[in-house]
Order: C-alpha cells, then structure tokens, then sequence
C-alpha cells in the first residue's frame, strides 16, 4: 500500500527511494520468521502436552536471540543505513531512502522480535485470534496515516505511517504474548 500511497501524492520516480529501504526491512522479516518457523511447532506441542513451563521458557529463550539480532541489523542500519544505501544502490539514493530506512529501522527494534517470537508462539499456543486484528487494524492504521503524513512529510511522512502501526502491532501482540504465558514484559 506505501507504494500506491507515493504514487498518488508525490511522483511516481520516487517510489523507488521507498522501495529499495523497504526491502531490507522486509529481508530482515524474512530472517526472523525463519526463527518463528522453530517457535511454533515447539509451542505447539509442548502446548499439547501440558508443559507450560517449557513454552515460557522457549519464549524467554528465543525472544533474547531475537532482540539480540535485530538489535544489531536494525542499530547498524540506523547509524549507517544511508551509506550503505549510497553504496549498494547509488548515491542519489543515499539521503532519501536512507533517512526513510532508519525510520523503518526504528519500528523494527520492537516489531521484528515479537514478529519472530511472540506472534508464532500464539499461533502455536491455538491464541491467533487477538493477533489476527491486532495485524489488520495496523494495516488500515498504515494506510491512514501513510495518506495524511506524505502531504506534510513526503517520503519519511510515508515512511513514518508504516513504522508506528508496526510499533503498535508489536506492543499489542507483545502484551496479549506476555499475559498469555504470565511473564512480565521486562
């Protein structure tokens, strides 16, 4: 929807900056659902079994691995995501999509983690549901806010709607996770 949204308020040409920041915000997804891909299963049937415990343990476990290594991905591309950008694309694109890669970077400290661990472990536990809207409200909520904040901010506007509802999504399911398991969110 962010491209759609650019295309209709600002020129087409500049999608692209968008596009290409994105991107890596979506490879790093792409990483840690690879860690979700272990956490469900596991959640499952120690849910079937009765043992509780070993499923906050696993949360526990996988959740610090999780924060560890999109701590240092999402830090690294804050501090020097723009020139990184300037390097792997071209340097016209360093300022624009590099400013709009570390405000994607920003919602990604919280939403990559509980992308990678909370969100499979409730699907795992049978508990999709609270997550399920949680995911939908945030998606109408990017649109809205991409719509209003583009007019005033252009890109990093566009940029800054995708990255609070993520924000958002992540302390819902974060919660819903945390009570769930009866951990405190610490």
């Amino acid at each position: 929807s962010d491209a759609i949204v650019i295309g209709a308020f600002l020129p087409v040409e500049t999608i692209p900056l968008f596009t290409v920041a994105g991107s890596l915000a979506v490879y790093l997804m792409e990483f840690v659902i690879g860690i979700g891909s272990v956490v469900m299963p596991m959640a499952a049937s120690l849910q079937a079994k009765g043992r509780t415990d070993e499923v906050r343990d696993i949360f526990l476990k996988w959740s610090k691995i999780t924060v560890s290594l999109s701590f240092a991905a999402c830090l690294f591309l804050i501090v020097l995501g723009p020139r990184f950008m300037g390097w792997w694309i071209g340097p016209e694109f360093e300022r624009p999509a590099g400013r709009v890669l570390q405000i994607l970077m920003l919602g990604n400290l919280v939403f990559l983690p509980v992308r990678g661990v909370a969100l499979p472990l409730l699907m795992g536990l049978g508990k999709p549901k609270a997550p399920a809207i949680a995911f939908l409200v945030s998606g109408v909520l990017n649109v809205l806010m991409s719509v209003v904040l583009v007019q005033r901010w252009g890109l990093d506007g566009v940029a800054v709607g995708t990255a609070i509802p993520n924000l958002l999504f992540a302390l819902v399911v974060l919660h819903w996770a945390a009570r769930e398991l009866r951990v405190t969110i610490a």
